[in-house]
């Protein structure tokens, strides 16, 4: 079961909650608001205050181009006749007047020609401000070396008079000379502008140790890696482009506006603002809004608290009254709620219901009393309404079957009390029957009896009978084995008696051409005279023999002919009588199948009379309960008929 909570700490929950939540998403809002707002205005100042800057940089740079150029126009350079001392002088005069620190003359050969001793006789023709001044520019170097090692601006120019003069006018300024330019664009307190070279150098700042350090950091990033986003931005400044970012190092996070210089050797600018300086007005309004929201929250805390205490107060009252209501207690007083809202309404809705149901229970402990009473006369006389009138329905329902079940069982008693009376009246006629049928059915089991006897013995005799036949069925397919063995030597020795004959015929054919030999012989030795007589003797030798021998093939052909038609006829004699066993097997085989079957009837006939003879005694067993149970249903039936006399009296004390 969960665990109860009050309705007035979960609603004074709730508006907490929410009002504490709209304090905060309004204070996150407005925080937020600001801070967009207060950077769009950073950012709008760093790109206005960048134009400035751009526009005063590139005024300077190009005053200093103007001031150079105006220098290298002076007729004296060149000049026929003009001394080496009155050109320094001009050059002296010059740089006094532009404010450089030296003001130089270099040949076509790169030579220094210059007042001061520093510089005069050196070479500056590997140089690339020389180079791009000889070829016909105005150059403005980064921060860089002079000639002497010292660090400075080189401002480059050739010279343009009509002296035909091939060199150029090389003038050096302080290294500070762009910071100078400038230092008075600030933003706030600590925002300020900055000048890069192609390669990321600091070449103005309003620290001047950046400077005259020749600071890099794309090149300190490298080391030290706390200053990586200000390389990234820095890496986008020499790569030409112009935007707006932030980067951060040890001074804190800043942002920076940056764009390119036209018109110098890859330079660009920024202009940059501390995010700290600019946020910080963002604490003030940060302080209201908090202030502001926690009035806001301490007045919705009570408002909540006064509002929940209206609510809760008269639903605690209903809730303890339906408390009681659910624990079956209808006679405790009803609520008392003076508000006009749904309270008031549920409060007076819980009364209704209460006096409602306390009509109801009366009606239905007035009903039910009645009919404890045997009163099946009476009526609901409360109406019920809505989901309770099948309530009234079922009461009335249960009174008018109530009423025709009496009624019913009133005619039933009395049909019963008849009943039984007959049924004593039939179950004495029972007994008395089921004791004659008792002695029928013992002499009936001792018939059956005498008769399983006899069929036992039938099935004896039939069995030994079985026994009998299938020796004599066995003795009989012996004999007929060993006649057919007879018949199968009788058809062996027909077909010796046959080969033998093709032999004899042989033999007489060996004999007559024997013969023929002889003769011929005979004849041969006749030719021959006294040489052949021995010969004719072995031929007559010969003849006889063949004679004899033909003789006793004859002979034996008639002696194999007569034994032929003796095998042949006792082979048929054979075959008749094989025959003739073999229908005797088949009879004997049906003799002994139709005793089996005897025999088998025989056993199943003495089974089944054992059956009859076991459902006999059952049967016997059975009348004999039979009666026994007639004799208690006479006396059931007797107590039966004094029972629903009971019963009808019973049922007379309903009013119906």
């Amino acid at each position: 079961m969960k665990r109860f909570r009050p309705l007035k700490q979960e609603l004074t929950a709730a508006t907490v909650a929410i009002v504490l939540l709209t304090a905060i998403l309004n204070l996150a809002i407005g925080i937020f608001s600001s801070y967009r707002s207060l950077t769009k205005n950073v950012e709008a100042d760093l790109k206005s205050i960048s134009q400035t800057a751009k526009v005063a940089i590139n005024s300077s740079l190009d005053s200093m181009k103007i001031n150079i150029r105006s220098a290298a126009k002076s007729d004296m350079i060149g000049k026929s006749g003009v001394t080496r001392t009155a050109v320094l002088a001009m050059l002296d005069q010059q740089k006094q007047r532009l404010g450089y620190k030296t003001l130089s003359l270099v040949t076509s050969d790169g030579a220094i020609i210059s007042s001061d001793e520093s510089l005069n006789g050196k070479n500056v023709a590997g140089q690339t401000y020389f180079k791009k001044a000889l070829d016909g520019s105005t150059f403005i170097s980064s921060t860089t070396y002079s000639p002497d090692k010292k660090l400075c601006v080189v401002i480059c120019t050739p010279v343009a008079n009509n002296n035909n003069f091939k060199g150029i006018l090389m003038a050096t300024l302080d290294f500070q000379t762009y910071s100078q330019i400038i230092k008075g664009i600030t933003i706030g307190k600590t925002g300020n502008v900055f000048i890069l070279d192609k390669d990321g150098t600091m070449i103005a700042n309003v620290r001047p140790a950046l400077v005259e350090k020749r600071q890099n950091f794309i090149q300190f990033a490298e080391k030290d890696s706390s200053y990586a986003s200000a390389a990234a931005l820095y890496k986008q400044m020499i790569a030409g482009k112009s935007g707006l970012g932030t980067y951060a190092y040890k001074s804190g996070k800043r942002i920076c506006y940056y764009a390119p210089l036209k018109n110098t050797n890859g330079w660009s600018f920024g202009v940059v603002a501390p995010i700290s300086e600019m946020t910080s007005s963002i604490w003030i309004t940060v302080i209201g809004l908090a202030v502001s929201s926690l009035l806001c929250i301490l007045l919705g805390v009570l408002l909540a608290s006064m509002l929940t205490k209206s609510i809760t107060e008269p639903i605690s009252i209903v809730s303890h009254r339906l408390n009681l209501l659910a624990k079956g207690d209808l006679q405790t007083d009803t609520v008392k709620v003076q508000a006009r809202d749904e309270t008031g309404l549920l409060a007076s809705s819980l009364n209704q219901t209460i006096m409602t149901l306390r009509r109801y229970i009366a009606e239905i402990t007035r009903v039910l009393h009645e009919i404890a009473q045997g009163n099946m006369q009476v009526k609901v006389q409360q109406k019920f309404v809505g989901d309770f009138i099948p309530i009234q329905e079922s009461l009335s329902a249960i009174i008018q079957s109530l009423k025709d079940i009496l009624t019913d069982i009133t005619r039933a008693s009395e049909q019963i009390a008849t009943g039984s009376a007959q049924v004593s009246d039939g179950a004495q006629s029972l007994a008395q029957g089921s004791t004659k049928q008792a002695r029928s059915v013992e002499e009936l089991s001792a018939s059956m009896t005498e008769i399983a006897g006899q069929s036992k013995g039938t099935a004896q005799h039939a069995a030994g009978a079985s026994t009998s036949v299938g020796e004599v069925r066995a003795e009989i397919e012996n004999s007929n084995r060993h006649m057919e063995e007879m018949v199968n030597a009788m058809s062996q020795i027909e077909e010796s008696s046959s080969r033998i004959e093709k032999i004899n015929k042989t033999i007489e054919e060996i004999a007559f051409q024997t013969n023929i030999l002889a003769l011929n012989a005979a004849v041969e030795a006749a030719r021959a005279g006294e040489a052949g007589k021995g010969f004719s003797v072995v031929a007559d030798e010969v003849r006889n023999l063949a004679n004899k021998s033909e003789a006793a093939v004859k002979e034996t052909a008639a002696l194999i002919q007569s034994s032929t038609e003796q095998i042949q006829q006792g082979t048929q004699t054979a075959d008749e009588t094989a025959q003739l066993l073999r229908q005797v097997v088949k009879s004997i085989q049906s003799v002994s199948d139709n005793v089996d079957r005897i025999s088998q009837v025989s056993r199943q006939q003495a089974e089944q009379i054992d059956q009859v003879q076991t459902s006999a005694a059952q049967i016997s067993s059975v009348v004999q309960t039979n009666s026994g149970t007639a004799e208690e249903s006479a006396a059931a039936s007797e107590e039966l008929s004094g029972q629903s006399q009971a019963l009808k009296a019973l049922v007379g004390k309903f009013r119906l």
